[in-house]
């Protein structure tokens, strides 16, 4: 790959040969490493009733902190503070991260083709590329040190740097290809579907969190300072790409008019703070997993919520939603990863409508 380098992957524990043991009722796949266990599968025997409405695929050693599923719903990665753990096509093998550092990866995404898994391990690092073809050393992308990243469409790699800018690059080449400048540092990115409008999340300026929209077809962009009184902690876009989604520690979540971001088009007040958001695919609803480990799915328009669950026992801290339109992935910070069957997260009796106040939709 053009002007990419091939470094040793940072330091860490390595993963060895897996083998198959019990726990409990169900089997386990483990693979180890220095007598640690790194990663286990957990399958759920389907000749027994269960009432999950989940079933556990990842368990780590960490709180996993990001989630991300490739495009075909084939690749699954997982983060925690000293390993990221990638399910590609069924086969397990975990990446290990600079654990002397105590680095945590801060972002990760998958290219639009699953080839590639891009990681930033700490703020200011170096970029790098996993390929899922090779058990190769990662490359590192040449040029570009940032805090966070996101694949778009079209295969460009949108990053957020620690110097106040936001970076269009060409993953293959490294190429600068544009630049935005920001008052304050990107802590979240979010690209629309077609991969024309990136937004972005920037660090609180006097304890407020501000949101902006950065068209690369025009060159313009859109900047709400005050987006929340907070910090925000949640970002996404809607499925056509019309409306952006915000959550902050203000336990807010509002939609926006893209094209605007002038005021609210919908709002409500959650009792625990949202800190992961996504747009389910040919459902007109909307996903966020919040503090207290719940999932809410919430009517992608009003943002008001059709159903509630439970199964996590710590902060959801990211969702992903599988490209068939029923499936949900959570990783959450009582260390493990879920997959949920949508149609089976229904309201139940008497679900109480946790909205404090809400602004009627357009």
């Amino acid at each position: 790959m053009a002007n990419r380098s091939r470094g040793s992957a940072p330091a860490g524990r390595g993963s060895e040969a897996g083998w198959i043991g019990r726990c409990w009722t169900n089997p386990v796949l483990v693979l180890g490493a220095a007598g640690c266990v790194l990663i286990w599968v957990v399958a759920s025997d389907p000749s027994e009733p269960s009432k999950s409405r989940s079933r556990m695929l990842v368990g780590a050693r960490e709180p996993v902190r990001l989630v991300r599923v490739s495009l075909d719903g084939t690749n699954l990665a997982a983060a925690s503070a000293d390993q990221v753990i990638v399910s590609e096509s069924g086969r397990l093998r975990t990446l290990p991260m600079d654990v002397e550092l105590g680095a945590s990866p801060l972002a990760m995404d998958w290219s639009p083709s699953g080839a590639i898994l891009a990681i930033c391990d700490r703020p200011g690092g170096p970029i790098w590329f996993w390929g899922t073809a090779d058990e190769a050393p990662p490359a590192i992308l040449d040029g570009v040190r940032g805090d966070r990243l996101e694949f778009l469409a079209d295969g460009r790699l949108a990053i957020g740097t620690s110097d106040r800018e936001l970076v269009l690059a060409d993953p293959d080449s490294g190429a600068v290809l544009d630049r935005l400048a920001l008052r304050d540092s990107a802590c979240l990115l979010a690209s629309s579907p077609d991969g024309r409008y990136i937004a972005f999340a920037t660090w609180p300026d006097n304890d407020a969190g501000g949101i902006g929209v950065w068209d690369r077809r025009t060159g313009e962009s859109l900047l709400r300072e005050r987006a929340h009184r907070i910090a925000v902690t949640a970002l996404a876009f809607s499925e056509d790409g019309t409306s952006l989604y915000t959550a902050g520690s203000d336990r807010l979540i509002r939609r926006w008019d893209r094209s605007s971001l002038d005021s609210p088009r919908a709002e409500v007040e959650r009792s625990h703070t949202i800190y992961s958001l996504v747009a389910l695919p040919g459902r007109g609803e909307l996903a966020m997993g919040d503090s207290c480990g719940s999932i809410t799915i919430a009517d992608a328009r009003t943002l008001l919520p059709s159903g509630s669950v439970r199964e996590h026992s710590a902060t959801v801290t990211s969702l992903q939603a599988m490209p068939d339109g029923r499936s949900l992935v959570s990783g959450s910070l009582d260390h493990t990863v879920r997959l949920w069957d949508l149609d089976a997260i229904a309201p139940p009796a008497g679900l109480p409508v946790d909205v404090c106040s809400s602004i009627a939709a357009e």
